[in-house]
């Protein structure tokens, strides 16, 4: 009998073995399904029988993905998930830079204007060689007495 237990451990041993290397949808299944009963604390049965698959492999991806950064999980979603459209999302992010460029250049060369305009008109006015103040304007004041007049 121990021959056969010996046998029988040696015989799971390599089936796990041939699983793991295996690397098909069945042994992703064990893996996922696996390591839900671990993180919830859920029956390993419970999970294989109870629980949506769809569901375990949200859970499952969204655990492997919540320590990633938003630029990251775009490049893996880009790459991993969507590589055909890598190529044009590059070229629209180009463009889109492209344009910022171009608007920042017109705004400071709208500023530019604005403030060559503000300071034509602040400028002491030269006539002739000779430099001149600009006129205040008039003033009318009126001084009364607490009477009125």
């Amino acid at each position: 009998m121990g021959d056969e237990t010996s046998s029988l451990y040696y015989q799971a041993k390599l089936k796990a073995i041939e699983n793991t290397l295996r690397d098909d949808g069945v042994t992703f299944y064990r893996q996922v399904t696996r390591w839900y009963s671990k993180e919830y604390s859920t029956p390993l049965h419970h999970v294989r029988t109870r629980i949506p698959y769809t569901q375990i492999l949200q859970e499952y991806y969204e655990h492997e993905l919540e320590d990633m950064d938003y630029n990251d999980v775009y490049e893996y979603a880009m790459r991993d998930m969507l590589p055909e459209f890598m190529e044009e999302f590059d070229d629209m992010d180009e463009e889109f830079a492209k344009s910022l460029i171009e608007e920042q250049k017109q705004q400071l060369e709208n500023k530019k204007k604005r403030e060559i305009k503000t300071k034509a008109k602040d400028e002491i006015e030269v006539e002739e060689g000779e430099i001149k103040k600009p006129k205040p304007e008039e003033v009318e004041m009126k001084f009364e007495d607490e009477d009125g007049n």
